[in-house]
């Protein structure tokens, strides 16, 4: 097999069919460490969260290989300093009371 067709089953060996690392690399006589980088770069390249939480890509690089924040990135830290912002108004307005 090549290495994409590789990629592909033990994508499908996992996720759709729910087989641990271990018994996979068993199967396609893979390293369970291979086995676990091939489901964690999936799951990134497709917002699959990662053991209950979202994991960034954190690849995403300029033509210099420093790492960039995409705009959605500092459009939600911008929405969140305003609730911060605004909760801290309503407490301190809260207080005064």
């Amino acid at each position: 097999m090549k290495s994409k067709e590789i990629r592909e089953r033990v994508i499908q060996m996992h996720e759709e069919n729910h087989i641990g690392y271990k018994a996979i690399a068993k199967e396609l006589d893979l390293s369970a460490n291979t086995v676990k980088t091939m489901i964690r770069r999936y799951r990134i390249e497709n917002g699959i969260p990662i053991g209950g939480r979202l994991v960034e890509n954190k690849r995403k690089q300029t033509g210099t290989g420093i790492p960039v924040k995409s705009e959605d990135y500092e459009k939600r830290i911008k929405e969140l300093e305003m609730q911060v912002e605004l909760l801290r108004d309503f407490l301190l307005g809260a207080g005064r009371r």
